[in-house]
């Protein structure tokens, strides 16, 4: 007579993220638990940049004011 060997039930759970996962995943998931935490939203600043900020924040007056904080930086290379 001939013998199957069954595999052992596999329990269902979810996978543990912290098993070989690389050092940016693991810096990502607890950025966006603080955010989460914090109850941060999303504003749009221009068509590329979104960041998060307080809801008590999320206005176009705020976000005018990010950008002009991000251009202060912002000396364009002038052509020779």
């Amino acid at each position: 007579m001939k013998t199957i060997a069954k595999k052992a039930p596999t329990v269902n759970r979810k996978p543990d993220m912290n098993e070989n996962s690389s050092t940016s995943e693991v810096m990502l998931r607890k950025v966006k638990m603080r955010d989460k935490e914090q109850k941060k939203v999303p504003l749009r600043i221009d068509n590329k940049t979104v960041i998060m900020v307080k809801p008590t924040n999320c206005n176009p007056v705020y976000a005018e004011k990010i950008k002009k904080k991000f251009e202060i930086g912002f000396i364009p290379i002038s052509r020779r």
